[in-house]
């Protein structure tokens, strides 16, 4: 468990002698940021982040830049009400494409951004 906030400074320490990451941080900045320093050390990441009724995710293979390039450099975020049901429903689908990456499976998600929209009950991938 680690108490701070990740920053380029102390990622070094944090990402120490892991085979995969899971991003449930809560700004864009810092999710840019973890995306390079993962490709600095070769890490995938697996990245899921929540706004409302939605979910996302998608597989960050190091050095793809993927987040950079559908976040662009935004850096700011907006705080937006999230319902309870959806952290733990985007968790689950980040834990799966986890566990296949650990188990050298592949993804069918491959360079895409998974979106579910848990209000309509919808589904789509975004091509990045």
């Amino acid at each position: 468990r680690v108490d701070e906030f990740f920053t380029a400074e102390n990622a070094e320490e944090i990402l120490a002698d892991v085979d995969i990451v899971m991003d449930a941080l809560d700004n864009i900045a810092s999710r840019l940021v973890l995306e390079d320093e993962c490709a600095k050390r070769g890490i995938s990441l697996v990245h899921g982040a929540i706004q409302g009724w939605m979910a996302q995710v998608c597989v960050v293979r190091p050095g793809s830049g993927m987040l950079h390039s559908y976040y662009g450099n935004a850096a700011g975020h907006g705080s937006k009400s999230v319902l309870p049901h959806v952290p733990p429903f985007c968790a689950a689908m980040q834990s799966g494409e986890a566990i296949k990456h650990l188990c050298g499976r592949p993804t069918d998600i491959e360079g895409q951004l998974l979106v579910a929209d848990l209000q309509a009950m919808e589904f789509f991938n975004i091509e990045i």
